[in-house]
């Protein structure tokens, strides 16, 4: 594969460059050209063997060179500092900077993620970096403690998201009888039973993935293929992308705290990756919805309104919206905007703003997760990945919590979003 890192040639099976030492998340398909994350065995657009080996020796001899080119200038800037910038020696005199202060923030928000002083510092370091290879994400500082009461919240090093704790338990999935229009896939889930897990306790912003694509130099589908969907437009729009979540004349700019859209399964599989944990399967995104309670929203059984949630209303000028609702919000709203809506375990947003990915394919109930349909690595050609939770663009009868959406791995939209679960 060619490194994104360091622009060489290494094996297709590396997860680290070794020239740069830093973390490979994804890379370009040396076959047909798609993004495929590391590790990956074979490509999930056109099934090329990426384990097979590949016979370099001329990129062997360069990183060799670089290597040992790198070591040189190591050895004479230790030697610049103990002669001249250091006239004491490594270990005497008094060092001016005993306490250096770091730009990274500290701080976190009460309800999950980043306070918006935090979101400040860490978007502008981000956004003044040249996006280029830069050092291994930061690991995790510490796991997790045990999850096991409903309340308990951890917050996660990578991107300071918090994240709440669903404690072990099992829940009948989706819905004993079809009651509501198109909801034939929902009925007969069966009863699932889960092991304690923590969850992102709200989307992805764009504060966190501009984190990312700093530190790993990620490039999404959308960017590469140069359009994507915008929902009401038929087509795709030439220059839509993560950025640009409606095209060239919109902007993610001032809108840190908002979720991340445009993304795929791919994409979000691949931050929740470098974030130490993985996307949630569907059962676990059900699960942190609506409780084990049978519930049919995070909030309850009272149908949604504008106080619970960002979905089809007067501010969206389309004629299934519903005209005596206004959320204030045309497109997506800072995560955690409607805190009435959220789910027993302090989840929030998840019914409206934006469609999240699972990893779970789209497959027929019952719920059997030891039947391949949790994902592993990657999807297979004419896999469909489950979406839920719906998004600002749907009416209000498609933001209930047992919806379920079979979407191609490789869809994004300005209403396509993600959270990611530990472990």
């Amino acid at each position: 594969m060619k490194c994104p890192q360091c622009g060489q040639e290494h094996s297709n099976q590396a997860t680290l460059c070794p020239v740069t030492g830093s973390s490979i998340v994804a890379f370009e398909c040396p076959n047909c050209g798609q993004v495929v994350m590391s590790g990956t065995a074979f490509c999930p657009y056109c099934n090329f063997d990426l384990a097979a080996p590949q016979s370099r020796p001329r990129d062997r001899w360069l990183v060799l060179v670089l290597a040992g080119a790198g070591v040189i200038l190591a050895i004479l800037a230790v030697t610049f500092f103990i002669v001249v910038g250091n006239p004491k020696g490594i270990f005497g005199g008094n060092p001016t900077n005993a306490s250096p202060t770091s730009s990274f923030p500290t701080s976190q928000a009460a309800t999950g993620g980043l306070t918006p002083s935090a979101v400040s510092t860490l978007t502008s370091t981000a956004q003044a970096a040249t996006i280029q290879p830069s050092q291994s994400p930061p690991p995790l500082s510490k796991t997790p403690p045990s999850c096991a009461n409903i309340g308990q919240t951890w917050t996660r090093p990578a991107d300071l998201m918090t994240l709440a704790c669903i404690p072990a338990g099992s829940f009948t999935i989706g819905l004993k009888t079809c009651e509501f229009n198109g909801c034939q896939k929902e009925v007969n889930g069966g009863t699932v039973k889960l092991e304690a897990f923590w969850i992102d306790s709200t989307e992805v912003t764009n504060a966190m993935f501009t984190l990312f694509v700093t530190q790993t130099a990620f490039v999404t589908s959308a960017e590469r293929t140069g359009s994507s969907e915008v929902n009401g437009i038929s087509t795709p729009v030439s220059g839509a992308d993560w950025r640009h979540p409606q095209g060239p004349g919109s902007s993610i700019a001032g809108m840190d705290n908002y979720p991340v859209a445009q993304m795929n399964y791919y994409s979000a599989s691949a931050y929740c990756s470098w974030a130490g944990g993985h996307l949630p399967t569907e059962a676990q995104w059900e699960m942190a919805a609506r409780g084990s309670d049978g519930r049919l929203f995070p909030w309850g059984n009272a149908m949604p309104d504008d106080h619970l949630l960002n979905a089809a209303d007067s501010s969206l000028p389309e004629p299934f919206a519903r005209q005596d609702q206004n959320d204030g919000y045309r497109y997506t709203a800072p995560v955690g905007s409607f805190p009435a809506g959220n789910s027993p375990f302090g989840a929030q947003d998840m019914a409206g703003n934006v469609w999240e990915w699972t990893r779970s394919l789209y497959r027929d109930y019952p719920y059997n997760p030891g039947d391949g349909r949790e994902i592993a690595n990657a999807p297979a050609a004419g896999d469909l990945v489950v979406i839920r939770g719906g998004g600002f663009f749907d009416d209000y009868g498609s933001v209930r919590s047992t919806l379920r959406y079979g979407a191609i791995p490789d869809l994004s939209h300005d209403a396509t979003g993600f959270r990611c679960v530990y472990p």
